[in-house]
């Protein structure tokens, strides 16, 4: 049958955990590849077992969300991001990068591993004189309406690209997008979901159901390179949603995604580090060296 379909675009883990499947792979597979590779100094003082952002969002099975008996959804407290940030690469770095490298893993280890969130570590950036924040901080709330009156149907539409444009709206950083590789044909699967929510064609009259689903809540420091000689703190959260009301075999659908975007930008704050002893940039020279030592 037919449809009528109007689409809006409108503006405006737990630690160690992935809801409902382990934050270092779960259900999805193992979490290998990554970016940067794990750093030996540097990810044990996360909570994620060592794993960074872009290895545990390629490996968590978003397909679970579609699950509405599920609470399933991938939740990071905190993961890191290292672009592309190496053993060879670190050592190319200028000293004040690799000082505000070596004081931020520092910083970190001082905060209990239970308030390791990104807000948290957000906030020790600001108190810390090593770093200064750059710009104003991007914070951004988008949803992504889609209306359909229709006979019923049995699946959801997914509007992929549609979907994938608003995503890329919403963060807006090419760097992000990167870190984070989220499979947008899943994504626009779970928005199209409530095509199949309302059920028992054959002896209902009239029904409504709602239905609300949490995506992803990941918070990541994303450390300096040399393409990107700062620090950057964001967050990541969506949540689907889906209204349905059918009265004999027409169909009402009101379904769609929030998004809420944040991030921040710290860099050295050159005017202390240009004071410091030698001897003690030196030594914080050699801890961010040797970060990704075996």
């Amino acid at each position: 049958m037919s449809a009528a379909t109007e689409v809006q675009v409108q503006g405006g883990i737990r630690t160690g955990d992935a809801r409902g499947g382990s934050a270092t792979g779960g259900a999805g597979g193992s979490a290998t590849g990554g970016t940067g590779g794990s750093a030996q100094v540097v990810t044990n003082v996360f909570v994620e077992s060592g794993y960074d952002i872009h290895e545990l969002v390629n490996a968590y099975n978003f397909a679970k969300i579609r699950d509405v008996s599920s609470d399933d959804y991938l939740h990071v407290d905190l993961a890191p991001s290292y672009g592309g940030l190496s053993k060879e690469s670190i050592k190319l770095l200028d000293s004040n990068l690799k000082v505000m490298i070596a004081g931020t893993v520092r910083m970190i280890k001082k905060i209990p591993p239970s308030q390791r969130k990104w807000k948290t570590i957000e906030q020790a950036f600001t108190e810390n004189n090593l770093v200064e924040s750059s710009g104003e901080p991007v914070h951004r709330k988008n949803m992504l309406l889609k209306k359909e009156v229709h006979a019923f149907k049995m699946s959801g539409a997914a509007d992929v690209d549609i979907v994938k444009l608003w995503f890329h709206n919403l963060v807006n950083d090419s760097d992000v997008l990167a870190a984070t590789p989220i499979s947008i044909e899943e994504l626009a699967e779970i928005v199209a979901w409530s095509g199949a929510t309302v059920t028992d064609i054959g002896t209902a009259i009239y029904k409504a159901e709602k239905h609300e689903k949490k995506i992803m809540d990941i918070g990541t420091p994303r450390f300096p390179d040399s393409i990107h000689p700062y620090f950057k703190v964001y967050h990541i959260s969506l949540k689907a949603w889906s209204y349905s009301s059918r009265v004999v075999a027409v169909q009402s659908d009101n379904n769609g995604i929030e998004g809420e975007f944040y991030s921040r930008i710290f860099k050295p704050r050159k005017e202390i580090l240009a004071k410091m002893n030698p001897e003690v940039i030196q030594k914080a020279v050699s801890e961010a060296e040797s970060m990704f030592d075996d």
